[in-house]
């Protein structure tokens, strides 16, 4: 069995960092009214999956 770590490393950094530094930077930009948003958001689509 051959493991590629760099490869492992590169799926890594865009499933984990990149999603998670653009959340700090629209949390930042919107002061936090993105959280207030996301929570109504999330609502609508468990709503709609009933």
């Amino acid at each position: 069995m051959n493991v590629d770590t760099w490869q492992l490393m590169r799926d890594m950094f865009f499933m984990i960092v990149i999603p998670s530094v653009l959340g700090m930077e629209v949390n930042q930009l919107t002061r936090g009214e993105a959280k207030k948003w996301g929570k109504s958001f999330h609502f609508s689509l468990n709503w709609g999956s009933r």
